[in-house]
């Protein structure tokens, strides 16, 4: 990198003739330093690893029909992720349930920023939805959205309102487009009234108001623990393994007046009843 940058200071200070020499001759010092031979030999190498030799040129490689993948950190959720663009059924094994909903969060994550990037279609998104739903039926999928970015359509915001309607995303969180400098989208007008932004917000989480009740009522009748937050008027106010502080569905439990919590206690909760954003029950 520095002869490189010796070789364009020469282009501004040296005379066009005299630069063209300097930097063929660092091209020759370079082309036969130990440097760049360990470079083409780097490059070589490569190349080579990922062919094989002395077995029979007819042999036929094996099908893969299924495939295993163990922790799913960064890296093994990019290798699901392979196998899955692969078309190959895959499998997460993790220690926990809880770390494995958070690599198949990260999986979510990664396949909805190639959809903003374009990398991927929608219609290939919603299929590997699909297949994680069906082989964790129990896992939660959050996504968060902006309304009122610039050149947003009434026909964009209820292409919007359908996907999440149809995906039914068990956490929604949704918030107006904000022009910031230092953003790629800055250089874009700001083309949607604040009004329309809010009132498509609007839209969006009353929707998922209805669709959180309707699944929160699944947990009525069950037993479910619950991380102790906070107190307030004599309840006690956990969350669940889905949930995240502060932002997400909170559990709000009925405590026996002689029983104290603490918080950070987990709490076995038997859920009595259920709204669109809370779980209410009492300790057991």
């Amino acid at each position: 990198p520095y002869i490189a940058l010796d070789c364009v200071k020469a282009s501004v200070e040296k005379q066009f003739e005299e630069g063209l020499s300097f930097e063929r001759e660092k091209f020759r010092e370079l082309v036969t330093s130990e440097q760049s031979k360990a470079l083409r030999h780097a490059f070589f190498s490569e190349r080579q690893s990922s062919k094989t030799f002395g077995h029979d040129p007819n042999i036929k490689p094996n099908k893969i029909n299924r495939a295993a993948v163990v922790g799913c950190g960064t890296m093994g959720a990019g290798i699901a992720m392979n196998f899955a663009n692969a078309g190959i059924p895959v499998t997460i094994l993790e220690t926990s349930t809880e770390l494995k909903r958070s690599g198949l969060e990260r999986i979510r994550m990664t396949y909805a920023y190639s959809v903003d990037r374009r990398r991927i279609t929608q219609e290939k998104m919603d299929r590997l939805i699909g297949d994680i739903r069906n082989r964790v039926p129990e896992i939660a999928l959050r996504t968060t959205l902006i309304c009122g970015f610039p050149g947003e359509t009434e026909a964009h915001h209820q292409d919007m309102l359908e996907w999440t309607a149809r995906m039914r995303f068990e956490r929604v969180g949704c918030f107006t487009y904000s022009h910031e400098e230092n953003t790629h989208a800055f250089k874009l007008d700001d083309d949607v009234s604040e009004e329309v932004k809010r009132k498509r917000v609007e839209a969006i989480m009353e929707q998922q108001a209805g669709i959180s009740y309707e699944l929160n009522q699944k947990f009525v009748g069950t037993r479910q623990r619950a991380l102790v937050d906070r107190t307030e008027d004599g309840i006690w106010i956990g969350r669940t393994e889905w949930d995240s502080p502060d932002v997400d569905n909170e559990v709000r439990i009925t405590v026996p007046g002689d029983v104290h919590l603490r918080m950070g206690d987990f709490a076995d909760v038997q859920i009595e009843s259920a709204t669109e954003f809370d779980l209410h029950g009492k300790l057991v």
